[in-house]
């Protein structure tokens, strides 16, 4: 009886240490967990991490298509800019053609009104033969001398190659003016016609057969009103060349030699021009 009774009691204190040890602490209670929430927090996520990425391609590519746009508006200023320059550069030549051809003009006017006035006065070409400076016969040559014959063909000669000149025919005039100089080197024509050589290899823009050309005035014909004009275009071509010291001491030259000239003053303006591209 005894022995069954303490089995019970044993039974007992063995059923009372495992409830003990087998239920959790009160003070630690069991998270609570809410299935199904994870999957939602994850999805909405991903849905937002794909809008952020449409959102920054969307101002990425909008970016590259503002600067393209920007871009285009630029070329398409920079084109109208162009387009404005070369109009007025060829406004500026077409101008400064046809005042070298008006200038031309007037100084063929010129020096035909001085050779009729000196023929009239030294009895070589009378104004009663018929003869100008763009008509010569071979019928008025016969009725003349010797002597009135020769001027009457080296004006002729003169006149026929500064009109070729002059109507902008500058590779006819330059060998119309080689074959005058070759015929007519002594002649009162010569120093006229040697400068406006030059001047026709200036506007082919063969600078280094005009520089020499110019050159021949100042060496040959020292005593010519072409020497001036000749000095002048040195300078100007030396500045074509790009030769800035052999430009500038030409011109200053020009400047110190001939005050109150026109030319003085034209070469004052070309001095300015190098010294504003720092040349």
């Amino acid at each position: 009886m005894q022995v069954m009774l303490k089995t019970g009691v044993l039974l007992s204190s063995l059923f009372i240490v495992n409830l003990v040890f087998a239920s959790p602490p009160r003070t630690a209670p069991e998270p609570r967990v809410q299935y199904g929430s994870a999957p939602a927090l994850e999805g909405e996520a991903e849905d937002r991490l794909e809008l952020l990425e449409k959102k920054v391609n969307n101002n990425v590519v909008y970016e590259l298509l503002e600067q393209l746009r920007q871009l285009q508006l630029e070329i398409s200023a920079l084109r109208e800019i162009s387009e404005q320059q070369e109009h007025q550069m060829d406004l500026l030549t077409k101008r400064q053609r046809s005042l070298y051809q008006d200038v031309d003009r007037r100084m063929l006017e010129l020096e035909a009104g001085s050779a009729s006035s000196h023929g009239a006065t030294s009895g070589r070409i009378q104004p009663s033969s018929g003869i100008t400076s763009s008509t010569v016969d071979n019928s008025g040559i016969a009725a003349m001398s010797k002597d009135e014959a020769d001027q009457a063909r080296e004006q002729a000669a003169y006149t026929k190659a500064f009109n070729l000149l002059k109507e902008g025919n500058y590779t006819q005039a330059i060998t119309a003016f080689r074959e005058f100089l070759a015929t007519y080197s002594g002649g009162k024509y010569a120093d006229n016609a040697q400068y406006w050589l030059g001047e026709a290899n200036y506007a082919t823009r063969d600078y280094k057969t005009a520089l020499l050309e110019f050159q021949k005035i100042v060496t040959d014909y020292q005593d010519s009103p072409k020497r001036q004009d000749a000095e002048l275009k040195i300078g100007f071509t030396f500045y074509e060349l790009k030769k800035w010291d052999q430009a500038k001491a030409a011109l200053n030259a020009v400047v110190t030699q001939y005050p109150d000239s026109t030319n003085a003053r034209t070469a004052q303006q070309r001095l300015d021009r190098l010294a504003r591209e720092g040349k």
